[in-house]
C-alpha cells in the first residue's frame, strides 16, 4: 500500500510540477504581452507626440507667413497715409540732413571768401582815400 501512496504522491508532485511549468510559461507569456504592450503604447505616445510638433510647426509657420503679410500691408498703408498728409519720411530725412551739411560746407567757404574780399576792398578804400 505504502507503494501505492508513493506512486500517488509523485504523480501529484509531478502534477504539481507540471502546473508550475504552466504557470511560469503563462507568467512569461504575459510579462511579454506586458512589454510589447507597454512598447506599442510609448510608440503611440511617440507618434501621437511627434504629430503634434508637425502641426504646431506647421501653424507657426503659416502664422509667420501671414505675420509678413500684415507688416507689409500696414508699411504700405503708413506710406500711403504718410504721402496724404504730406509727412516726410526718414529716408527724405536723411537725404535732406546730407544735403544741409554739404550746403553748410559751402555757406563756410564762401563766408571766408567774402571776409578776405571784404578786406581787400576795405584796402584799397584805405589806400586811395
Amino acid at each position: 500500500m505504502s507503494g501505492l501512496f508513493d506512486k500517488v504522491l509523485l504523480a501529484g508532485l509531478g502534477l504539481e510540477n507540471k502546473v508550475k511549468e504552466k504557470l511560469d510559461g503563462l507568467a512569461k507569456e504575459g510579462s511579454k504581452e506586458v512589454e510589447e504592450g507597454l512598447d506599442m503604447k510609448e510608440d503611440m505616445e511617440n507618434k501621437l507626440v511627434e504629430n503634434i510638433v508637425d502641426i504646431v510647426g506647421s501653424g507657426l509657420k503659416k502664422i509667420g507667413v501671414a505675420k509678413k503679410e500684415v507688416d507689409s500691408v500696414i508699411v504700405s498703408l503708413a506710406e500711403d497715409l504718410a504721402e496724404r498728409l504730406k509727412i516726410v519720411t526718414v529716408d527724405e530725412l536723411d537725404v535732406l540732413e546730407k544735403l544741409v551739411m554739404g550746403n553748410r560746407g559751402h555757406v563756410s567757404k564762401l563766408e571766408k571768401r567774402m571776409k578776405k574780399l571784404e578786406e581787400t576792398i576795405k584796402k584799397l578804400t584805405e589806400e586811395k582815400g
